[in-house]
């Protein structure tokens, strides 16, 4: 798409979304930094967006602004309606790695929720604006946002912000059932986006979900309820065909830090920017509350390779999304029996990656276990789901200048290696 296009076509949303733009919140509402004292009533307010265990919401407020390994602060902001807490966009700490040699810690936003009752009240654009002011005096020259929604990021765009659209890999029963038949690619590529449609259409919601529940009845395992978590029959599957397995493949509910970075010290390295992945922050990532983890490991006489799986804490077998959310091997045998595995014990219903940066021979292998691949439009509206990396810099005078760190172009996806583990999403 050529810049007049893509421009076209972000005042084409513009135009549908301009009552978002205006930052001029309602007088009554005042936008302030956290405080421990608000504890009780954020806790109360992300059931909207984190769930409704009250003691699940607490253990994941401090272990993502308490415990982060990279900000000593709390940066968490609040907008209040006499006196109560009816609004909050969050920032935590992340570190990326520019080449082989440069790290650069900054902070990525985050847990952005509005009390239903006070939603369309122009509360979104003030609160990011307070926060990006904010922001700019701690000297991070770049903040990140990887779990925008399409209208949130409609906002971030039209305020400065730039966007690098990512492609996803999806799996389903469905799609199982159609990587058989001839001319498969493009069968599971037309299910994806009929699925996505019926998804998100009003008069197809309905129906779609009762044929999906009636398809999820007639391929589901007697072996275990359909009201079970994911992973129970994952659990049960491994247990029992474990020996069956010739690869020396285990499977363990945290991770091994230790042994996962000597491994990622033994594979090539190339000159993309990454995340950190050392031992502190392994060990601090997979803690997440909010999330339930199985982490496959390869082994023989030492670690040869990983594959991790994540799904909400509060899914049931019948709705769960399970994600992909890193994966890594010193070889390409290495790297398929672990995909092999995952899917041969756990039956998910849904299995999804972030694919725009992996290997072609590592998409191929996708491609032959059933995945489809599902490319963002560059429609921040148009495209349904979140599969984004948000930028912004820090000042806003720096927006007319390069967007780059050393010799790193940072929109040019090509220089990115983007994985799920970076998302506080999983």
């Amino acid at each position: 798409m050529d810049l007049e296009s893509a421009q076209n076509r972000l005042n084409i949303e513009f135009n549908n979304h301009k009552e978002l733009i205006n930052d001029s919140a309602d007088s009554s509402y005042q936008i302030v930094r956290y405080e421990p004292a608000f504890n009780e009533q954020i806790v109360a307010l992300q059931r909207y967006l984190w769930g409704p265990n009250v003691a699940l919401n607490a253990a994941y407020l401090t272990w993502k602004y308490g415990k982060n390994p990279y900000v000593d602060e709390t940066l968490i902001y609040l907008a209040l309606c006499d006196g109560q807490v009816v609004g909050m966009l969050g920032s935590f700490g992340v570190q990326w790695e520019i080449g082989q040699t440069t790290k650069l810690r900054s902070l990525s936003l985050a847990d952005l929720v509005i009390e239903p009752a006070h939603r369309n009240r122009k509360l979104f654009p003030a609160l990011i604006k307070f926060v990006l002011a904010d922001l700019a005096q701690r000297n991070y020259p770049f903040i990140f946002d990887l779990t925008a929604s399409p209208e949130v990021a409609v906002v971030m765009l039209m305020n400065g912000w730039r966007s690098l659209h990512l492609q996803t890999a999806h799996r389903s029963n469905v799609q199982q059932a159609i990587a058989t038949t001839e001319h498969s690619s493009w069968l599971r590529t037309g299910y994806h986006c009929l699925r996505s449609y019926a998804k998100n259409s009003p008069l197809l919601a309905v129906g779609y979900r009762k044929l999906r529940f009636i398809q999820q009845r007639l391929s589901a395992s007697p072996a275990i309820s359909q009201s079970a978590h994911p992973f129970q029959r994952f659990d049960h599957n491994y247990t029992q065909r474990k020996a069956q397995n010739a690869a020396p493949i285990t499977v363990q509910t945290a991770p091994r830090p230790a042994q996962m970075i000597e491994l990622l010290s033994r594979l090539p390295k190339d000159q993309r920017i990454r995340h950190t992945r050392d031992e502190q922050y392994l060990t601090w990532r997979f803690q997440n509350p909010l999330a339930r983890y199985r982490f496959l490991f390869w082994a023989d006489t030492q670690l040869e390779g990983y594959l991790i799986l994540q799904t909400n804490r509060q899914a049931q077998a019948d709705t769960a999304w399970v994600n992909v959310v890193d994966w890594e091997a010193t070889n390409e045998q290495v790297r398929t029996d672990l995909l092999k595995a995952a899917l041969t014990w756990g039956e998910f219903k849904e299995v999804e990656l972030w694919s725009a940066t992996l290997a072609e021979q590592t998409k191929t292998r996708l491609d032959q276990a059933g995945f489809c691949f599902h490319n963002r439009t560059g429609s921040a509206v148009r495209d349904g789901r979140g599969e984004r990396v948000m930028l912004y810099s820090l000042p806003p005078e720096r927006v007319q200048s390069a967007w780059t760190l050393g010799n790193y172009h940072l929109l040019d996806l090509a220089n990115w290696d983007i994985r799920m583990i970076y998302s506080d999403a999983v």
